[in-house]
This record gives structure tokens, sequence and C-alpha cells, in this order.
């Protein structure tokens, strides 16, 4: 559980996001949905100060800043296309033993979010290992 050291520039802007959630302490996972990523935190209070990206605004880095929007206690923030994040061989670290969606309908959604990860930083580091 070593973490990232320091931020680095070579992270996409929405990983320092979750870095920074990790480092605060504040419960956060990442998941995906129809090619999308996500990041999801539980922040105190109605205005978070953290936005969420339009995706294909640019190829690394915050796209397009958006309010955040609210899934049950979560803010969820729309990262952009998936690839940009994890290849295939990250992205199979993340999901679960059968490499199924983890079922969410408790919130009412028809999709499932690949597999809530505790340990951001360990995705932290996936990222700064893929440069």
């Amino acid at each position: 559980m070593g973490g990232s050291p320091v931020f680095s520039e070579d992270l996409p802007a929405e990983v320092r996001v979750l870095d920074s959630w990790r480092r605060a302490g504040v419960d956060c996972a990442v998941g995906e949905l129809r090619g999308l990523f996500y990041g999801f935190a539980r922040l105190a209070g109605p205005s978070s100060g953290w936005s969420r990206y339009r995706p294909g605004r640019v190829s690394r880095g915050g796209g397009e800043a958006l309010a955040p929007e609210k899934l049950g206690d979560w803010v969820v923030l729309e990262f952009g296309p998936s690839e940009r994040f994890w290849s295939q061989e990250v992205r199979a670290r993340f999901l679960g033993g059968t490499g199924e969606l983890s079922g969410m309908d408790r919130w009412g959604w028809a999709w499932g979010l690949s597999r809530i990860h505790e340990e951001v930083d360990e995705f932290v580091d996936a990222q700064l290992s893929r440069g």
C-alpha cells in the first residue's frame, strides 16, 4: 500500500483528483460505464468544490469542467474514455475474480461499477507505471 509518493505531472488531472481524495482520507472509488471512466467520492456538504469533466476535450488532463453530480451519498465525476486510464491488463486487476461488474442496483442503475476500489493508491500507482 505504498501509494504514489508525490503528485506526478505525468498523471491525468483526473487521477490527481483521486489521489487528492485518497490523501485526504475521503472514501472514494473508480468505475466504468459504457466505455467511460468515472471517479466517485463521499464528500461532505452540498458543495464539494470538485468538478467533473466532459470527455474528449483534451487527450490528457482535465476536460471541460462541469458541476459535480450526486448519486446517493456519492459525488460522481465523469473522467472520459476508459482507455485513457487503463489498458486491458490494468483493467483486469480492478475487476472481480470473475471479471464481472458489481451490481449497484440500490441506486437504481442498470449497470454495475467495476469493483469499487478501496485502494485508490494502487490505482494511482498503476497509472504511474503506464508511462
